[in-house]
């Protein structure tokens, strides 16, 4: 019944998707189409919509005129359900809230991920239900349950837990510190000399800068949140914080006839920090350029972002609403947390026997005494294949992350020659959402255990990452510092097992704009120090993909990991054009 049909690739506001326009005497449903196809194309290359036309768009050459097609409207497939329940209602309003889609427009039969749904938004929606619902769901829920309809009964099921209230901690003298703290303590404490664990960042003022308005408005964030009051110290009983109740803070000028160049005045301003002297923060000003530098122990990216867009509304004289949750209350009720046996028990399972030891190409395998003095080398994926990244991960319903770590554990298959593959990642930690807005570190560092088979396709690769990845995301709870206790009781080595890190910095960034304190980012110089011996870490930006191959100076020659790079890229390359190709039949070089 189609005379003539064009499918092509789109992106706007719901991400990329493909279209597909058909000519024909009457309008077929979506779901017609989609039973047409499904025993012709895999699920993958079906398109998200159909849209009926009476005649294409014509260029004078007769081609068809692409940029003249219409853009699907929402609901497409000529048919709409609407949400009736209360909780469907509520539903969608958190779905249109994350996806930027007006809630009347959205079916409750529609796919959240052929909305432009992706890892990154599955974490707010679930956010969001805990917050209008009060049901506590898992990202595996958000993958396995894409519809309101489908969502709306499972929170509707007995069995859902609910979320359960943090208590405000009792005030005390000093406090116990979180397992990430303590980490963080000890490594800074054993090399008292190192940046790996600052968290720096560079910004530029467009305009006048007040440099009095600055100092005082950063004075007003660390008179807000206690953890930039902080400092700790070690006791009988252990790491333990304190939390002071009035901390000055005076912002550091750098003279600019002192520096060549705002590399030169970063890597001036750049110092080690002492964990007994609070705050734990400190801020330059070079000209119009503002440097950020907070340690590790007292925040993380989101919560870099937090105290961002705070440090624009107190700037500009917006009032603040009073801060809820302090970290030391997560801190107490984490620690005093029953309900966090069942995920010790699954880490006690995961990495029981033995573990293996990536045998990665190093230069030195023995002690090495300067393993944090760091380079790095930069892969970026652009243009087409960009474009087809983003359509391949939508179509598969995974995310960026799930793919470039897969790539990745591909990588290191090929250049080790084994098939049992641990690769540290990192997740958010903030599995409450009482705790979204509160300054503090919760990222937590988790090994994810990949094997892959003889004859494994990269589709089986990424399924089982997909399915990895989710199962570390349920057990976020349960922190590094206690799984290793684990492995030192079987004296087995962690800095052997986990010293190859992939990270995707994808913290959610805010959507307010302040015109009377226009901060715009700079791409800084990475830090010439690092935490771990080989990392990538993945980043989205304007179109592109960026990939940082960081490693350690003692441990690497350059011209190796230029190789890792170019491996990288081939790989990718080759799983792109054809997922369904056996791993045994990809050559990298």
């Amino acid at each position: 019944e189609i005379r003539e049909a064009v499918v092509c690739l789109r992106e706007d506001d719901r991400g990329a998707y493909l279209a597909a326009y058909y000519i024909s005497t009457e309008e077929i449903t979506a779901t017609q189409l989609k039973q047409h196809l499904s025993g012709r194309l895999p699920e993958y290359m079906h398109p998200s919509y159909y849209i009926h036309l009476t005649a294409f768009p014509l260029l004078l050459s007769g081609k068809v005129d692409r940029k003249q097609l219409p853009a699907p409207e929402l609901p497409s497939g000529g048919y709409f359900r609407p949400a009736t329940s209360e909780t469907e209602q509520r539903l969608a309003g958190i779905w249109s809230d994350v996806l930027h889609i007006d809630k009347d427009k959205i079916s409750i039969d529609q796919n959240f991920f052929d909305l432009g749904g992706h890892s990154l938004k599955a974490v707010q929606l679930i956010d969001g239900i805990q917050r209008v619902l009060g049901t506590s769901l898992r990202l595996r829920d958000i993958f396995s349950h894409t519809t309101i309809e489908e969502q709306a009964l499972l929170t509707g099921n007995p069995n859902i837990s609910s979320l359960q209230d943090i208590p405000r901690a009792p005030q005390q003298e000093y406090y116990r510190v979180s397992p990430a703290q303590q980490k963080l303590f000890y490594e800074q404490w054993a090399n008292e000399n190192t940046t790996a664990y600052n968290v720096v960042t560079a910004v530029e003022i467009m305009g006048e800068v007040d440099r009095d308005k600055l100092e005082h408005s950063f004075q007003v964030l660390i008179d807000r949140h206690d953890m930039l009051r902080a400092s700790f110290d070690l006791s009988e009983e252990g790491v333990i914080q304190y939390i002071h109740q009035h901390v000055p803070f005076r912002l550091t000028l750098l003279d600019a006839d002192q520096y060549t160049s705002r590399q030169e005045a970063f890597d001036a301003f750049l110092k080690p920090f002492d964990l007994s002297a609070a705050p734990l923060i400190r801020c330059g000003l070079y000209g119009n350029i503002l440097f950020i530098d907070i340690h590790h122990i007292v925040c993380d990216g989101i919560a870099l972002n937090v105290l961002t867009n705070e440090f624009r509304q107190i700037y500009i004289g917006r009032s603040l609403p009073s801060t809820g949750l302090r970290y030391v209350d997560y801190v107490m009720w984490k620690l005093d947390n029953r309900q966090l046996e069942q995920q010790r028990q699954f880490w006690t399972q995961k990495l029981a026997g033995e573990l293996p030891v990536l045998e990665l190409p190093v230069i030195n395998s023995g002690v090495v005494a300067d393993r944090y003095t760091a380079s790095h080398m930069l892969l970026e994926i652009t243009g087409e294949q960009y474009h087809q990244l983003k359509k391949y991960t939508t179509d598969n319903q995974v995310s960026d992350f799930m793919l470039l770590l897969s790539v990745f554990d591909v990588l290191l298959a090929k250049i080790t020659g084994q098939t049992d593959i641990i690769v540290c990642t990192d997740v958010v930690g903030r599995t409450h959402t009482a705790l979204k807005e509160v300054v503090g570190t919760f990222v937590n560092l988790l090994p994810l255990r990949i094997q892959i088979g003889k004859d494994a396709t990269f589709s089986n690769v990424l399924q089982d990452v997909k399915s990895g990845l989710l199962e570390v995301f349920d057990h976020q709870d349960v922190h590094m510092e206690e799984i290793l206790p684990m492995l030192l009781q079987q004296d087995r080595l962690p800095e052997k097992l986990f010293r190859v890190h992939f990270s995707f910095a994808n913290y959610q960034d805010s959507h307010h704009r302040y015109d009377v304190l226009n901060m715009v980012p700079l791409q800084q110089r990475l830090k010439a120090s690092t935490q771990y011996e080989f990392k990538v870490e993945a980043a989205e930006k304007e179109d592109s993909m960026q990939l940082y191959f960081i490693f350690s100076k003692a441990l690497y020659e350059e011209q190796t990991i230029a190789l890792m790079v170019q491996y990288y890229r081939n790989i990718l390359t080759a799983v792109l054009d054809n997922p369904a190709m056996k791993l045994s039949t990809i050559v990298p070089e």
